[in-house]
């Protein structure tokens, strides 16, 4: 829902900058969508991805707004006073998150991933009672909100305001994560650390 509401948003008003879109399946079972796709389009996501912002979980009209940015300090400060500008506090840290995001951090592709945690969704979340009628458009507001200023400051800006890095303090927990993850050496930008 709150990806569509985004898609829609931006069909409407093309911004400066390139958007992908993408919708990922088999994240509970290993990231396998957005594994599969940056395995496919590896030297187009090395060359052109910037940023990527991951909509994980969202609907529940209880609850709390959480951020979590895989990136700089910067970055997460940066995302942090664009969400006070609208009046939506979240709940914000620079850490690695167990997401679609993943598989583009080992090539030093920064991402904000925004989450509603807290209510009767949450609870349900990946049970057979994980279901719409848990969920309202109250619940999808600030999600769709914060994810559309976001994206549209940061892709109308003059200059680029995003660096392509992550803080040495996230890159041992990424590479674990990986590790862990598929059971292989993962490739990584930077020298890796961890050994298995």
């Amino acid at each position: 829902m709150a990806l569509l509401k985004v898609a829609e948003y931006f069909a409407k008003h093309t911004p400066e900058r390139d958007l992908k879109i993408i919708f990922f399946s088999g994240e509970e079972l290993g990231l396998l969508g957005s594994q599969h796709y940056v395995k496919t389009h590896l030297e187009e996501i090395k060359e052109r991805a910037g940023l990527v912002v991951n909509i994980d979980v969202s609907g529940d009209p209880l609850g709390t707004d959480g951020m979590a940015v895989i990136g700089t300090k910067e970055l997460m400060g940066y995302c942090d006073g664009l969400m006070r500008e609208i009046g939506i506090l979240y709940s914000t840290k620079l850490d690695i998150y167990s997401s679609d995001c993943m598989p583009f951090s080992v090539y030093e592709i920064p991402s904000v991933n925004i989450a509603r945690f807290g209510g009767k969704a949450s609870f349900h979340i990946h049970t057979p009672n994980d279901h719409l009628k848990n969920v309202s458009p109250r619940g999808y507001k600030n999600t769709i909100t914060s994810t559309i200023h976001l994206l549209r400051h940061i892709l109308n800006a003059e200059i680029y305001p995003v660096s392509k890095e992550i803080d040495n303090s996230l890159k041992d927990k990424i590479e674990k994560y990986i590790w862990n993850l598929d059971y292989e050496k993962p490739e990584l930008k930077w020298e890796p650390k961890y050994k298995k």
